[in-house]
């Protein structure tokens, strides 16, 4: 099969931050809420969007600060916390960014939070950023991916999309592309319900070829 498309989705997929923004995400909420958030206050989180979590803190914790407001701390809290340091890259990225193929960024971030890493990312590469602030549902809902199909002008057949998480591989079936799960910084196996499987970023590549 010939793809024309190329979605990838950021953190653990193309930057591995996942255990950092946790931490990072724990502390500030900890340090605005009073006291240390326990396994007991995750399970209001679970399977959650980044907007449906900021929107639960305001509602459960945080009466008297807007979603936005609680977001916005916890962004400037990662800027500090990421300047200037090295973070660790897909193998084999720079590589698929070189194809003669349409990119895109396809995240539940905010466009601060992947732009907080153009020291060690060039997004001049990337043909689209499709972060939350341009669509309306998070994943796993297929907005989202919709948006970025759309957007580079391509139909669902012709993109694949590479991601970390089940309830990014969802998105992107629910939006017709073909899904990839890729090992190297996923925390849970997710290949049983991904198109393809890969080890790293770098092996994608025989699948475009």
């Amino acid at each position: 099969m010939s793809f024309k498309g190329l979605l990838l989705d950021f953190d653990n997929t193309i930057i591995g931050t996942e255990n950092s923004n946790y931490q990072i995400f724990q502390d500030t909420i900890s340090g605005l809420v009073g006291r240390e958030l326990t396994k007991e206050d995750s399970k209001n989180f679970a399977g959650c969007t980044w907007k449906c979590i900021f929107e639960r803190l305001n509602s459960l914790y945080l009466p008297d600060m807007s979603p936005t407001d609680i977001r916005k701390i916890f962004v400037d809290a990662k800027i500090e916390y990421f300047k200037g340091k090295s973070v660790a890259l897909a193998n084999g990225l720079n590589r698929l960014l070189d194809l003669d193929i349409k990119t895109a960024i396809v995240t539940g971030s905010s466009l601060p939070e992947v732009e907080m890493f153009d020291h060690v990312i060039d997004f001049r590469k990337f043909d689209l950023i499709v972060t939350d602030e341009l669509y309306e549902k998070g994943k796993p809902e297929p907005d989202a991916y919709i948006y970025a199909i759309e957007q580079l002008g391509l139909k669902p057949s012709e993109c694949i999309a590479v991601e970390d998480s089940q309830i990014g591989i969802i998105s992107a079936t629910r939006a017709r592309a073909t899904t990839v799960f890729t090992r190297e910084f996923a925390h849970d196996d997710h290949s049983g319900i991904a198109d393809y499987t890969v080890d790293t970023m770098g092996d994608v590549e025989k699948l475009l070829i």
